[in-house]
């Protein structure tokens, strides 16, 4: 299971804007675990729900303009949050202590963020899905942090779409399929560092391994019956 960050509805907006193409079931899918992973790595390697401490931890993840663009996106819309809602600082600081005694929670800390994550996204199918309206007031997670992680999960998640659908182009193909976004993870440089770490890699390659075992076997088939 992989969180929708992205509905197919939002990725076919954007992958429109390239040309008349759709992205397929699969290859949604593995956009969205690459988004849930980059997700996990951040928490994981901040050990801390510090913003300060993302910041740096996205920077190491994505060292390039594309990380560096989309945290100027997430300090903007941070900036945007804290002018015009009440912001509750004293649940932030206490979010921000989190793990400072060196037992920071990272399974429950991941989950709570993706669910606050869905619930801000902008891309992700609401109607769809109940976990929408189901958000604990238990959770630790200030909106500060939400919005910030959100900004760029979506700015990852329109570069990536915009790529694969130039991909589409080239390969003058109608869908988007798995292979075209496996290419676009592994070739371009902005991403394909953070993605050779991700059990999302080996995932993908097995799959395309076996796509190509099958399309050689009817090749066979074909040209045995022929």
């Amino acid at each position: 299971y992989a969180a929708r960050y992205v509905s197919s509805n939002a990725a076919n907006a954007i992958i429109s804007e390239v040309g008349p193409y759709r992205i397929s079931t699969d290859a949604l899918q593995a956009l969205n675990q690459f988004l849930d992973e980059i997700l996990g790595m951040l928490l994981s390697k901040a050990q801390s729900l510090d913003l300060s401490r993302i910041k740096a931890v996205a920077l190491q993840i994505l060292p390039s303009s594309l990380g560096k663009n989309a945290i100027v996106e997430a300090e903007l819309e941070v900036k945007t949050l804290t002018e015009t809602e009440v912001i509750d600082y004293e649940a932030y600081e206490r979010m921000r202590q989190l793990g400072s005694d060196g037992n920071f929670p990272l399974q429950s800390s991941i989950q709570q963020l993706r669910e606050r994550c869905l619930y801000y996204s902008t891309l992700a199918d609401r109607e769809g899905d109940a976990s929408f309206n189901d958000i604990s007031d238990k959770t630790v997670i200030s909106p500060i942090l939400a919005i910030y992680v959100t900004t760029i999960i979506e700015h990852l998640a329109e570069y990536l779409l915009t790529t694969v659908a130039v991909a589409a182009e080239q390969e003058d193909t109608e869908f988007v399929r798995v292979r075209e976004v496996f290419s676009a993870l592994v070739d371009d440089s902005h991403v394909s560092d953070a993605f050779s770490k991700m059990e999302l890699k080996e995932r993908l390659e097995v799959s395309s391994k076996t796509k190509g075992q099958e399309k050689g076997m009817m090749c066979t088939f074909g040209n045995l019956g022929s």
